[in-house]
């Protein structure tokens, strides 16, 4: 199944370790709304699929688009082995030079517009859309909502869970990896200082 799995997981932290900084990273860059979205599938379903090329590819359409985003992972259901799910958290926020400043709030509508084309095009059942003040959807390729709403998920952790993600890249450590990592729009998480 080489190539039609994602890689291995590259330096990560599992959701766990950096709970709180990803619930004040969401509340600060999700309160314009966010999107998840991916581009894999699963390699015992659909082994025909290269997850890694049509990961690769959304990245580079997120980016073009300007978004802010954060990279996720997670496992397939009933598959136990290395391969992961990569996930993006689509910020609804213009990327500039560096994240922590210059940073303007997209149009909501656009950012729906955008995952609802990302998920026809990669052929997913299904994106998560949270719109500010309202509960995270499940919306499908025609911009209906997909198994209803998921109006008793509180948290950002909780979402990301019910996503299935388990882990999201780590903040880049140098200034260069950082700087680089900032160019993209790409937003490493940090681990939650322990007590």
């Amino acid at each position: 199944m080489k190539g039609h799995e994602c890689r291995k997981l590259p330096d990560t932290y599992s959701i766990i370790e950096c709970k709180m900084n990803l619930e004040r990273l969401i509340q600060k860059l999700g309160d314009n709304g966010f999107a998840i979205i991916s581009a894999c599938k699963s390699p015992i379903e659909h082994p025909e699929w290269d997850n890694e090329k049509q990961s690769d590819e959304l990245e580079k359409e997120i980016q073009s688009k300007g978004y802010s985003y954060t990279v996720g992972w997670g496992g397939y259901e009933g598959i136990q082995n290395d391969s992961y799910k990569k996930s993006f958290i689509v910020y609804n926020y213009i990327s500039s030079d560096t994240w922590h400043e210059n940073k303007e709030a997209g149009d909501t509508h656009v950012l729906r517009e955008f995952a609802v084309k990302m998920c026809a095009k990669y052929q997913q059942e299904y994106v998560y859309f949270k719109e500010p003040g309202k509960a995270p959807l499940r919306i499908n390729e025609n911009d209906l909502a997909a198994n209803g709403c998921l109006s008793d998920i509180e948290s950002a952790y909780d979402v990301l869970s019910s996503c299935g993600i388990k882990f999201v890249n780590k903040r880049a450590l140098g200034f260069q990896a950082r700087y680089r990592q900032d160019c993209r729009g790409e937003i490493g998480v940090t681990p939650d200082i322990q007590k």
